[in-house]
């Protein structure tokens, strides 16, 4: 299934941002309990916590704080894998890998890109409830 973000963009570019198989397996899942609309509040929950999450990111990053820094990283790609948004989830792991070794330079030129690959996931996790809304 294809995802459409807020610009043109390819579907192998798309692909990268959102792993919409993924996404199937959860909302299959979340169906199956019964749940109306929970998928959409938990898509906007995530929304919330990778703004939250990116943010502190920034700042820790600026502080030259790898603990906080290596923290919310961690729970950030952790986040976004389980809703299949595997762009972020690998920028993710990558600040952290930088945190441990630790190379503070690489984890803050990363973390620069968190916000903008958070508010992609965030576009295409969007279009995918409006795509899901439109077929039921």
């Amino acid at each position: 299934m294809a995802i459409h973000v807020s610009k043109p963009d390819t579907a192998s570019a798309t692909a990268a941002v959102l792993d919409a198989q993924a996404l199937d397996v959860l909302a299959a899942e979340l169906q199956a309990d019964a749940a109306p609309g929970l998928l959409d509040n938990l898509v906007e929950t995530f929304a919330r916590d990778a703004r939250t999450r990116s943010a502190r990111m920034a700042e820790a990053a600026a502080a030259a704080d790898l603990a906080i820094l290596e923290h919310e990283a961690h729970t950030l790609g952790s986040s976004a894998a389980t809703f299949g948004a595997m762009a972020l989830h690998r920028l993710a792991r990558d600040i952290e890998a930088a945190c441990l070794v630790p190379d503070p330079s690489r984890a803050a030129a990363l973390t620069n890109d968190v916000m903008t690959a958070a508010e992609a996931a965030i576009g295409a996790l969007e279009a995918y409830i409006t795509q899901q809304r439109t077929q039921t």
